[in-house]
């Protein structure tokens, strides 16, 4: 594997950690990010780097559909 791999998928190990500290996106932020495309449907989003999920919770609450992406098998647990 090359340092390259290595990297992307070596913060799987601080994943809770991660995933408890750092704070939810606001809804009003993420609404703000999609209002250009909001009246597509379906609304689909590709959540690359998705890490935890973090945004991806948040655009999920907004009835878009959402494929999350992450080199790091462990962030996507």
């Amino acid at each position: 594997m090359s340092d390259r791999e290595q990297m992307s998928t070596s913060f799987g190990r601080a994943a809770a950690t991660y995933e408890a500290g750092r704070p939810e996106y606001p809804a009003a932020a993420v609404q703000w990010m999609l209002a250009p495309v909001a009246t597509r449907t379906p609304l689909r989003v590709a959540d690359v780097g998705a890490g935890t999920g973090k945004l991806t919770r948040a655009v999920l609450a907004l009835a878009a559909d959402v494929v999350a992406v992450d080199p790091d098998a462990a962030m996507l647990d």
